[in-house]
């Protein structure tokens, strides 16, 4: 392994350019052979056959998860989203340059990123680490004593970076995108999660496991809102994609899921790596239907977190690894007076309005809106039945009866189950 070292000029902050991620640092459902694989299948046609970093029964455990099923309650809203950027922008490249801009080198991308930290007050908290081989564009990862031990202050965080042309977010506005994904989320909520009292007993405080479905979906859907803040169009295509592949992934083998996703994506890099993430952990990638659907994690938490934003305290979530509906739970628990946040949270009001204009361009209506809506529509159609029902049969209105009243049922509230969950351990976030 050969790797370099340098120093931003302003910043003490650690930078190191690897050729290869270390077996250590490769999530369980990572191939360890990508690039060999992509070049058969792309060049000659022959379907791959992944080595993954996990044992066999690691693998299928990861298979097994609530994470890693595949969902799909959001599929018509993924769809939506892909058919109108397709006919706005025709090609993703034109999307990625007019959302991301033009490509910018590492160099120039440390520096960014190495400013952005700086800036936030936490330079020299973790490493910048570039490598080719990795398998997404960026990953927010600690290393440190289990969480059981409540000793955070060991913790050693790393920002993995992908520094080739498969990276989307190397760009000019994309590199502030993905820091604000990975650092102004992942490491801000890391880093606040530790000094929290639940930070090493989740299970006594009722709170649900950091590998949980609903904790992870939070984690990346509030990640993949703040990815677009500074974007310079915020159309949710990426996770949308990530989603609609994930679904149509379950009637489809590998090599007609990626020729049937050149639809939406040209991109045949792009389009390669968000099959394999799907199919590789499969007992035969390229024949199996399904996959791993814990990429959906990133669109279904955003639709979450758009479609309640009125009734979200961002400052206490930012506070740790919490879900939404924990939030109530911890209010008078949480420890507010050490909880960093990034800039663009600091203002709820204004962060509010933004996620409300990116929740307009993608046709995401909070289900609330969407009820009083049909509650309205459905009085006044009914009130005008009525009237039209007493007019005709009852000439003098004066001495109509009256029309009958609706009858409210009472129902009695049930209290929410009570679920507990085991205590696992969060390394990494993506």
């Amino acid at each position: 392994m050969r790797q370099t070292g340098n120093r931003d000029a302003v910043s003490i902050t650690e930078v190191r350019t690897l050729e290869t991620v270390p077996i250590r640092s490769r999530p369980v459902l990572a191939p360890i052979n990508p690039e060999e694989q992509k070049q058969r299948f792309l060049r000659h046609g022959h379907l791959p056959k992944f080595h993954l970093q996990g044992s066999e029964e690691r693998v299928q455990g990861a298979m097994r998860t609530k994470v890693a099923k595949i969902k799909f309650d959001h599929f018509p809203e993924a769809k939506r989203i892909l058919e109108m950027v397709r006919q706005k922008f025709g090609d993703d490249d034109r999307l990625v340059e007019a959302a991301f801009g033009p490509p910018i080198d590492q160099k120039e991308a440390t520096h960014v990123v190495s400013r952005y930290l700086v800036e936030h007050g936490v330079d020299g908290m973790l490493k910048i680490l570039w490598s080719g081989d990795l398998n997404c564009s960026g990953r927010m990862q600690w290393r440190g004593p289990a969480q059981k031990y409540n000793r955070p202050e060991l913790r050693k965080y790393s920002l993995w970076l992908q520094n080739t042309a498969e990276n989307m977010y190397l760009r000019q506005h994309g590199i502030k995108c993905l820091v604000d994904h990975e650092v102004g989320t992942h490491f801000f909520r890391m880093l606040n999660d530790g000094f929290q009292p639940w930070y090493s007993n989740r299970d006594g405080f009722g709170l649900r496991s950091c590998r949980s479905w609903e904790a992870v979906a939070i984690e990346e859907g509030l990640a993949t809102v703040n990815t677009m803040l500074q974007a310079k169009v915020k159309y949710l295509w990426v996770p949308a994609l990530l989603y609609y592949a994930s679904c149509m992934s379950t009637e489809m083998s590998f090599s007609d899921l990626f020729h049937h996703l050149e639809t939406y994506i040209k991109d045949v890099h792009q389009r390669w790596k968000i099959v394999m993430r799907i199919k590789c952990g499969l007992p035969d990638p390229a024949k199996d239907l399904g996959g791993c659907g814990k990429d959906q994690a990133y669109f279904a938490g955003a639709v979450e977190i758009l479609r309640n934003l009125d009734s979200i305290d961002f400052h206490l979530l930012y506070s740790g690894k919490v879900c939404i509906d924990e939030l109530p739970r911890i209010k008078r628990l949480a420890r507010r007076d050490c909880v960093k946040l990034p800039h663009f949270v600091l203002d709820q009001e204004a962060y509010r309005k933004k996620l409300r204009q990116m929740a307009a361009i993608n046709n995401i209506v909070s289900p609330h809106k969407n009820e009083t809506k049909m509650t309205t529509s459905g009085s006044k159609q009914r009130a005008g039945n009525m009237s039209r029902k007493f007019s005709f049969s009852v000439p003098n209105l004066k001495y109509a009866p009256e029309p009958p009243k609706k009858i409210h049922l009472n129902r009695r509230k049930t209290a929410p189950n009570v679920v507990t969950y085991s205590r696992k351990y969060q390394y990494v976030s993506g």
